[in-house]
């Protein structure tokens, strides 16, 4: 019996996350499977922000407040995750590294070709 409300709990939002490579999070301690986990349950996750890659024609990447991904309106979407950030300030910070890393190597803002997944 508990086991079948723990399945259907992290059934509420069915998201789909998937990590690029490389990674970039804010701090060593956060654990993205963790925090999917959480988002997935519909638990607060306060001060985290997501970088995914967006789907939208000329834009690169796309912030997500880890809260507002709990609403239904994201229920069974994917997310290509390439960041997690703990407050905002730290999470645009992360995202200028991102694209100041990948100019670097690549000498160009080739999202598809720098990120795997």
């Amino acid at each position: 019996m508990f086991g079948m409300l723990r399945e259907a709990k992290e059934d509420k939002h069915r998201l789909e996350f998937r990590l690029t490579t490389p990674f970039y999070r804010s701090h060593e301690r956060i654990d993205p499977a963790k925090v999917f986990r959480r988002i997935r349950r519909g638990r607060r996750c306060p001060f985290l922000y997501l970088i995914a890659l967006s789907e939208k024609a000329g834009e690169l990447m796309t912030i997500y407040s880890a809260d507002e991904l709990g609403a239904s309106v994201y229920e069974g979407q994917r997310f290509i995750v390439c960041g997690i950030g703990r407050g905002r300030r730290r999470t645009l910070f992360l995202l200028e590294q991102m694209i100041t890393d990948m100019y670097k190597d690549e000498k160009s803002i080739d999202v598809a070709h720098y990120f795997t997944f």
